[in-house]
């Protein structure tokens, strides 16, 4: 177990309170290499108290798996609705038809969206797929 977790880790996440957010960037410029390991996170839709830390190889992105998956299906991007709410979900959203935020996603992930929805606690995802895919 990580000194900075206070919880554990689960399938490659790391799981920490959102109150530690200063540890887990201190922990990331540490550790973090541009050329090797990414760190993003997310709120955890079950728990909003805790982050769910992703680490992963830095050419390792939702984005490129929306675009690998798109070639392979025979879809365009623009066809594509994606809603997000943590930081790994920026390269996922920059590049989608409709790119929606949910209300309680990081700053940096509201600067890419073409909408905000609410948050999970308030069916911000219901009432996103209502609104545009319905």
């Amino acid at each position: 177990m990580c000194k900075l977790c206070t919880r554990n880790y689960h399938n490659g996440l790391l799981v920490i309170p959102v109150a530690d957010e200063k540890k887990f960037k201190s922990l990331f410029s540490k550790f973090g290499n541009p050329n090797r390991l990414k760190f993003s996170w997310s709120i955890n839709p079950a728990r909003l108290d805790i982050y769910l830390v992703n680490v992963i190889k830095d050419d390792v992105s939702k984005g490129n798996t929306l675009i690998a998956l798109c070639a392979r299906q025979g879809f365009s991007l623009d066809q594509v609705a994606t809603i997000g709410n943590g930081s790994n979900d920026i390269s996922l959203l920059e590049i989608a038809g409709l790119a929606i935020a949910m209300q309680n996603a990081p700053p940096e992930l509201k600067t890419v969206v073409d909408d905000i929805t609410a948050d999970v606690a308030n069916s911000g995802f219901a009432q996103a797929v209502r609104k545009y895919l319905l």
